[in-house]
């Protein structure tokens, strides 16, 4: 038989603590599957609802089984919406506010179309708050009764297409880089 072993108990005490990680968020990547400017909890996507949740940092959201950070969020659109045209404005008249760093892009085998159907009480359909960095591909915006974007941001635009606005089709505060766009039939003042 073994000898019984006493215990030493001046040991000092197990005090478990908990070490700080990295921050372990992923970018989101939402599709919009809808052309109706709605926001609800109907099993589609709309951009609105998009932009809703890219802005949204905290990760809570009142929509089911999305999550966003505050990283480069991606929002597309599902390849049934190739060349369909999103009516915007439905939606108590306001335009898009985005309020985090974001990346709008239709994929490559076809644009959305954006056109508004009335006055928006920000007077843009892309409002985009001053600290981010934005970049919108590959989207027609056309038949705007204000303006089309109001940037205060770092704002970049890629093969967009922006036509028949009321005033001009860009006010621009922020940075911004404009590649491969047209802009024409503003005309109450310049493209930007």
């Amino acid at each position: 038989m073994r000898p019984h072993r006493s215990l030493n108990h001046s040991l000092v005490p197990f005090r478990p603590t908990f070490l700080t990680l990295e921050d372990r968020s992923t970018p989101a990547t939402l599709t919009v599957n809808s052309v109706f400017d709605i926001v609800g909890n109907n099993g589609s996507l709309s951009l609105r609802e998009a932009i809703l949740i890219a802005n949204d940092s905290t990760g809570n959201t009142k929509f089911e089984n999305i999550s966003s950070k505050d990283d480069f969020d991606l929002i597309t659109f599902s390849e049934s919406l190739s060349s369909q045209t999103l009516t915007i404005g439905g939606f108590a008249g306001t335009g898009f506010s985005i309020k985090s760093n974001l990346n709008i892009e239709t994929p490559t085998f076809a644009r959305v179309n954006l056109v508004t159907n009335s006055f928006f009480n920000d007077n843009s359909i892309f409002f985009v708050a001053e600290g981010f960095t934005v970049s919108i591909d590959r989207v027609n915006i056309s038949n705007v009764v204000g303006r089309a974007i109001q940037n205060r941001a770092n704002l970049t635009l890629n093969d967009v297409n922006i036509t028949n606005c009321v005033t001009p089709a860009i006010l621009n505060f922020g940075e911004i880089t404009v590649r491969n766009c047209v802009i024409s039939g503003t005309r109450n003042g310049a493209g930007i």
